[in-house]
């Protein structure tokens, strides 16, 4: 039997940490308390919130890959059509993940409502205007808007929030995981060897060349509804994973050296020291500044670098005693519950830390660079205030996470493997 690989769980449980980092000190300020990009990056921490989600993209890629191809290896896709064991992957994802997301929308709804104040006649309404995100479509809000909830950074009191925003990943592993499953039924050759490559290249290749960040909040001008959701970027990190699972399959049965194994070392060195770096430093500090400006792009084949030296399990960094230990089975686990209801507990913290009456004294004290656009402005102790929310939120996630993956595990997937009507062998 196999050997588990626990530097995963490290890096998914580091990676989950870090998303909340991403959240509390760059997303919450500038969508939720009135800032601008440049004046939270002038004030705060402010990560490249692509080098964590790329990982997390890749490693779902990689199992996805792993799983089809263990069914494929039994003969469970015999004479099986292309779309119904696109819709069968689906439905094993929905039964999965679907009682995540609408934990995590429902209580991103509640908080939302309190930190703008509905009354409960108000609250009818913005779960109509919301309904596609509860549906599993929470992607189509993100970045220019979907026609009932506002674009991101939306402050107008009468344009209604994202319920929960970082619930786009799980949206993502539905929509772009189903095309990407359907593609690999339909001609696996002609996918990993000719739709990816082409896609990749010319959608990151693009971005890559005019220096802009393949994420979101990006608006171009052809394809703006798949590059503000991140369905391409989605579409791409799975399909990676599914081509490094090719890669790792194919070398699993080489006998490595000591110095072969030596030479990838180095090699996984670098790339998680770069990894780290950008996930964990400020890029406004002196050291990125003057030292380690690379940008996004590097970045990405570090990345695939670093994720395809962990899944490939030979090195000695991908094995170090300190990742690469079963005391991260757990928090690996858990990894994902924490992502799911971080988001939402970090309102509530705000809300019971006063950071409302924060952004309301920030914007009064701002400063008017254009007839559309005031920089808030936070006080020192409202500063301190905002890293206490970071810190409390990490706790208290943890916490839920724990209770939550219990929940699901023992209580909602057992009731669902009886339930008649949710079959996903059918």
């Amino acid at each position: 039997m196999k050997e588990r690989n626990y530097t995963i769980e490290f890096y998914r449980f580091m990676f989950a940490i870090n998303f909340i980092l991403v959240h509390a000190i760059m997303i919450f300020p500038l969508g939720y308390m009135g800032f601008t990009m440049s004046a939270a990056k002038d004030a705060y921490i402010y990560e490249q919130a692509f080098d964590v989600i790329l990982p997390f993209m890749i490693f779902s890629g990689y199992f996805m890959m792993q799983g089809f191809k263990k069914k494929q290896a039994k003969g469970l896709l015999n004479g099986v059509s292309p779309a119904k064991q696109a819709w069968g992957y689906l439905a094993g994802r929905i039964k999965s993940l679907m009682p995540l997301l609408l934990i995590g929308i429902f209580a991103g709804w509640l908080a939302n409502g309190l930190w703008r104040g509905y009354t409960l006649a108000q609250y009818p309404e913005y779960f109509i205007s919301c309904i596609g995100e509860f549906l599993g479509l929470q992607i189509s809000g993100i970045g220019m808007g979907n026609g009932f909830v506002g674009a991101w950074g939306s402050t107008s009191a009468a344009v209604k929030l994202l319920c929960s925003t970082p619930m786009w990943f799980i949206s993502g592993v539905f929509i772009s995981g189903y095309a990407v499953y359907y593609l690999l039924a339909k001609n696996e050759e002609r996918f990993l060897g000719w739709i990816l490559p082409v896609v990749t290249i010319v959608f990151l290749g693009s971005c890559w060349m005019t220096d802009t960040l393949p994420l979101w909040n990006v608006i171009l001008e052809i394809g703006q509804f798949a590059v503000n959701t991140d369905l391409i970027l989605m579409f791409i990190g799975l399909g990676i994973g599914c081509e490094i699972w090719i890669a790792v399959d194919a070398l699993k049965k080489k006998n490595w050296s000591s110095g072969g194994k030596l030479a990838l070392s180095a090699v996984q060195l670098a790339a998680t020291a770069v990894v780290l770096i950008r996930t964990w430093v400020s890029v406004n500090s002196g050291f990125m500044q003057n030292y380690f400006n690379i940008g996004w792009g590097p970045t990405l084949i570090y990345s695939i670098i670093f994720c395809f030296l962990i899944l490939l399990d030979v090195d000695y960094v991908s094995r170090c005693p300190i990742t690469h230990n079963k005391i991260w089975k757990v928090p690996g686990q858990m990894a994902l519950y924490i992502y799911v209801i971080h988001f939402p507990v970090l309102i509530f913290t705000a809300l019971a830390l006063g950071l409302k009456g924060s952004a309301a004294r920030s914007m009064a004290n701002g400063v008017v660079v254009s007839e559309d656009v005031t920089l808030g402005i936070l006080t020192q102790p409202d500063i301190q205030k905002l890293f206490l929310t970071f810190g409390l939120t990490i706790v208290i996630s943890i916490i839920l996470g724990y209770a939550l993956m219990k929940l699901n595990t023992k209580v909602i997937q057992p009731w669902l493997d009886k339930a008649p009507w949710f079959d996903t062998k059918r």
